[in-house]
């Protein structure tokens, strides 16, 4: 059959169909023995290429071409490449349901770019067939990152391989073997921290977005996981206090942590305005905050100090102020007493000397002026944080 100068004719499937497909070619002798070739491979049921053909992935021209060129193996080969980056939206809707927040779902979304498309070209996964543990590997050491980062690149990558087992792209998740794919150790612990003018200094030079979010972190030891969860309703100004709820357990959620009084102005600018259930920050993502962080210190000439040690600046001034261990501990989220101590312990000096009798007495009791103490005016200003 021809049309408009080209050849059509009808293409045998597996499922005993026909459908007209164009050969591509305008000689009748080509398009002849284009129709020879199907129908062996209609008589020798080979009819892989054919569905193909039908199903849009290739033409019959590129088929007898290979022929031709005797790359028919080849040709099928390539075929089967499936490539990674039609599953990664249909993942990402797979965890919206489950409950990811948008924020989330963005920045798993940047770390799968980054993660399958190092700048190292010949490291690059675009197809399933090339997900093998040895690749997933090397992309880990490719990323250029710190291990607990690079731990949670891995959390997510794993989510995305089984998700393609239970979708049956995949036969086993590749991420899964750990003597193929070694965890990333965690982080080395820090004891960096830093004095209320320091962390002012890195709040004043944050983009103008993100200095009351910066204030509240630091002046509360909230992590980036609190802050996307804050809603108005959750900070109390009479009292100078917040319930964070962290992003995990319910272990994780502390009720009434004191808000350093340096961070109080910054706290009722993000407050103003805002109804109980507002969320303070609204669609802000855990890698867009760490960003933003790292031009606020480098804009302050404060080197080597993370977000992350917002938290051991709070608990250590708390410490100093004569906070108990077993209150800061609460404030911090902590699980255990033990955790707070084992962890403070290797600070400064001043702060060991300041745990080594608390412990001795079993946390110590808690100071006139804060939660759970008696009142006194007197005792307020030296042991509360917020002071």
């Amino acid at each position: 059959m021809k049309r408009n100068d080209t050849f059509y004719l009808y293409v045998p499937t597996s499922e005993k169909t026909l459908h007209l497909k164009t050969t591509g070619f305008k000689k009748a002798e080509t398009a002849k023995k284009v129709a020879t070739m199907v129908a062996s491979m209609r008589d020798n049921a080979d009819f892989e290429l054919l569905d193909a053909v039908v199903a849009g992935k290739t033409t019959l021209e590129l088929v007898y071409l290979a022929k031709v060129k005797g790359r028919l193996a080849e040709l099928k080969k390539e075929l089967k490449r499936v490539p990674l980056a039609d599953f990664i939206e249909p993942w990402l809707d797979s965890c919206r349901v489950e409950g990811l927040s948008e924020a989330s779902i963005s920045l798993y979304r940047q770390r799968m770019q980054k993660f399958f498309n190092p700048d190292d070209t010949a490291k690059r996964v675009e197809f399933v067939h090339q997900l093998t543990p040895g690749a997933i590997r090397d992309l880990l050491a490719a990323l250029g990152v710190t291990s607990g980062t690079a731990r949670q690149y891995l959390t997510e990558v794993q989510s995305f391989c089984r998700y393609l087992v239970a979708k049956e792209i995949l036969v086993a998740n590749p991420a899964a073997n750990r003597d193929l794919v070694p965890r990333p150790g965690k982080n080395e612990s820090r004891t960096r921290w830093v004095q209320v003018e320091t962390d002012l200094a890195i709040v004043n030079a944050a983009d103008e977005d993100y200095r009351n979010l910066f204030a509240l972190a630091h002046a509360t030891g909230a992590d980036r996981g609190d802050l996307q969860k804050i809603r108005r309703r959750h900070v109390n100004l009479e009292q100078r206090t917040i319930d964070l709820h962290g992003s995990k357990t319910k272990g994780r959620r502390r009720m009434g942590v004191p808000i350093e009084e340096w961070a109080l102005p910054f706290v009722e600018a993000a407050c103003a305005g805002k109804d109980p259930e507002d969320l303070l920050f609204p669609g802000i993502s855990k890698d867009a905050i760490s960003r933003a962080h790292e031009r606020a210190t480098q804009k302050a000439k404060v080197e080597d100090y993370w977000l992350r040690d917002g938290r051991h600046s709070y608990a250590c001034r708390a410490i100093l102020r004569g906070a108990p261990i077993r209150l800061v501990s609460r404030w911090l989220g902590h699980t255990n007493l033990a955790t707070t101590y084992n962890v403070y312990v290797h600070f400064d000096g001043a702060v060991q000397q300041r745990l080594d009798p608390e412990l001795a007495y079993g946390g110590g009791v808690t100071p006139p002026g804060l939660p759970g103490g008696t009142s006194s005016r007197d005792g307020a200003a030296s042991a509360d944080p917020g002071a």
